[in-house]
């Protein structure tokens, strides 16, 4: 499992370099430009069981040779995670309000590790979202406040 949060938070920190470039960097990445990616989906191999990562075939669009259907689905999780993103921000921004007290952030770790566990009941539709929260648990946890609220303003975008 620690391989898997590892993988996890490398990869969701080169997705977050990527998208804060422009939207123009995260139009077309192509395979292997990101091994992140690549040592993320063989750690959630590891973990999770082979009917929750495999994915359903979609027909493809003409006008773009896209999946029709993953297109849309892929504007709705940016929107999904730039909103978890606001979200889980204004939560960094009271526990600076507590002065970063063990006790505000033991909280936080708190819900965000319900949130996980939650969200890995259907790891293959929560990729974005279980990277998110698995990169700030392991922020907060280190202490790194500031690298925390670079990378979630990076994703609320």
């Amino acid at each position: 499992m620690d391989r898997f949060v590892r993988a996890a938070i490398a990869l969701t920190e080169r997705l977050a370099e990527i998208k804060a470039r422009g939207e123009k960097a995260t139009k077309h990445i192509k395979a292997g430009n990101v091994p992140e990616f690549e040592e993320f989906v063989k750690a959630l191999k590891a973990v999770a069981p082979s009917e929750m990562i495999s994915r359903k075939k979609t027909t493809k669009s003409h006008s773009s040779g896209r999946s029709a259907s993953r297109k849309s689905s892929r504007k709705s999780e940016n929107k999904k995670t730039a909103v978890e993103a606001r979200e889980l921000l204004g939560m960094l921004k009271g526990l600076r309000y507590a002065a970063y007290s063990e006790e505000a952030v033991k909280g936080a770790l708190g819900e965000l590790e319900a949130k996980v566990k939650g969200l890995l009941s259907n790891p293959g539709e929560n990729l974005e979202i279980l990277g998110l929260y698995l990169t700030l648990e392991r922020f907060l946890k280190d202490g790194d406040f500031e690298r925390a609220e670079k990378f979630l303003e990076a994703l609320a975008r």
